[in-house]
């Protein structure tokens, strides 16, 4: 899309996002999640919750470290999930 001049928002980014989740896991998903960044598009509590839910629980402490870092608070979807 980028390469076609086309910037993706956040929701279209989490939809990639979640696609990656489903079907490859963690590794996969953080490739559109870093490219969502380097686009500028801001990663929401949405595009989060998905990589807690795929992370093993190390990597999902991280990523809710991460996320409050940002101004993102951890809501009951990503605690429950950890």
């Amino acid at each position: 899309m980028v390469k076609n001049g086309l910037n993706p928002d956040t929701a279209t980014n989490n939809t990639l996002l979640y696609e990656c989740c489903r079907k490859d896991g963690m590794v996969e998903a953080e490739v559109p999640f870093d490219e969502m960044q380097h686009i500028g598009a801001v990663p929401n509590l949405v595009s989060y919750n998905l990589l807690i839910r795929i992370g093993a629980t190390p990597d999902a402490m991280k990523i809710c470290d991460e996320m409050m870092k940002n101004g993102c608070l951890v809501d009951v979807v990503g605690y429950n999930t950890i």
